[in-house]
């Protein structure tokens, strides 16, 4: 919930119309859902790993609607009716849209592939991730258009600007900071088409320079530790007691006892607790 909110927000944040913004927000529960029903069908759980993988597709659940909506703006502001722009503005993006779909499920299909602890852990993952991506696709397609149908009919796409093409002022505190924020983004894209320029005008030491990198980045991967799960510190003491075989659990019982009296003995009982 909370990443669906932030992904809200920071929609709202380019966007700038709560509109466009409540089309695509209404897809992420939707997906997720669609894809826990999917997981049911499959006999899986709701656990750590399940909705490890729906938080992680929260953030590219968005991609589809997003897409789908601001292209559909495009074509409203180049003066079509909303019909057209609608069918002209997904019929552009479903090519792109099913390549990106396949990229990301393709790069999860090694986990399916694992066996053993690791196969358990991360196959019910791989799956959530997939079947939200599957969802948001099919829903991107069909409901995110018949939305964008009814609340974007009566949306002026023109009624903000004057003659001259800039933006009215706007009493609306909300509406105000968002066109501050466009101004600055503005400022930022300016920086970076200057910088994308130098690398093209020096292409070939851009290449070579990120060639050497990436040769210098390989070189430290024999220092780089193996573990099945990275080691964390909880500042934690665990004692492992072996007994002499065939001691009676009376015998064990009382050995551990004498053990935790020393450990009180040393360590006081706050500490303890608090470790």
């Amino acid at each position: 919930m909370i990443a669906a909110a932030l992904t809200g927000m920071m929609i709202l944040l380019f966007l700038g119309s709560w509109r466009s913004t409540l089309i695509i927000t209404l897809s992420i529960p939707l997906a997720i859902l669609a894809a826990l029903t999917g997981l049911s069908l499959l006999g899986e759980t709701i656990n750590v790993m399940t909705l490890g993988g729906l938080a992680l597709a929260v953030g590219i659940l968005v991609d589809d609607a997003t897409v789908t909506i601001e292209n559909i703006n495009w074509h409203l502001e180049q003066g079509k009716e909303i019909e057209p722009a609608i069918l002209d503005g997904a019929q552009q993006i479903v090519v792109p849209a099913t390549v990106s779909l396949l990229c990301i499920c393709i790069a999860f299909v090694p986990m399916f592939g694992l066996g053993g602890v690791a196969g358990y852990l991360f196959r019910p993952l791989a799956e959530a991730v997939m079947l939200a991506l599957a969802a948001s696709y099919v829903l991107s397609r069909t409901l995110v258009p018949t939305l964008a149908n009814y609340l974007l009919r009566n949306q002026h796409v023109h009624g903000s600007v004057d003659e001259a093409g800039h933006a009215k002022p706007s009493r609306n505190p909300l509406a105000r900071f968002q066109r501050g924020f466009e101004h600055m983004f503005e400022n930022v894209r300016k920086t970076y088409l200057g910088l994308l320029q130098l690398c093209l005008r020096n292409r070939i030491k851009l290449v070579a320079g990120f060639l050497c990198f990436s040769l210098l980045s390989f070189g430290l991967a024999p220092y780089l530790g193996q573990d099945f799960f990275p080691t964390v510190d909880g500042g934690q003491i665990k004692l492992h007691i072996r007994a002499p075989t065939g001691t009676r659990i009376e015998e064990t019982t009382s050995l551990t006892d004498r053990i935790g009296t020393a450990i009180h003995s040393i360590i006081p009982p706050m500490s303890l607790a608090a470790s």
